[in-house]
C-alpha cells in the first residue's frame, strides 16, 4: 500500500452534501450514509463517475414526494 498513490488509496469523492441538497435532499443524519455507501461503492469500483453516484443515491434513497 506504500507504493500507491494517495489518490488510489482515498480518491476525492465523487459527490459531496452540497450535491445532495442541490438534489433536493435535506440534511441529517441519513447524509453520512448515503456518502458512505457512495464510497464504499468508488473505493470497489462500481462507481467511476458523479452521474453514477448520483444515479445510485436516487435508486437507493428515493426522494418522497407528497401526491
Amino acid at each position: 500500500m506504500a507504493a500507491l498513490p494517495p489518490e488510489t488509496i482515498q480518491p476525492p469523492p465523487l459527490i459531496t452534501g452540497n450535491d445532495l441538497i442541490e438534489a433536493g435532499y435535506t440534511p441529517g443524519p441519513l447524509f453520512k450514509e448515503i456518502l458512505s455507501v457512495v464510497e464504499d461503492d468508488q473505493l470497489e469500483n462500481r462507481l467511476s463517475t458523479r452521474e453514477e453516484a448520483m444515479q445510485l443515491v436516487r435508486e437507493r434513497y428515493p426522494l418522497d414526494h407528497p401526491s
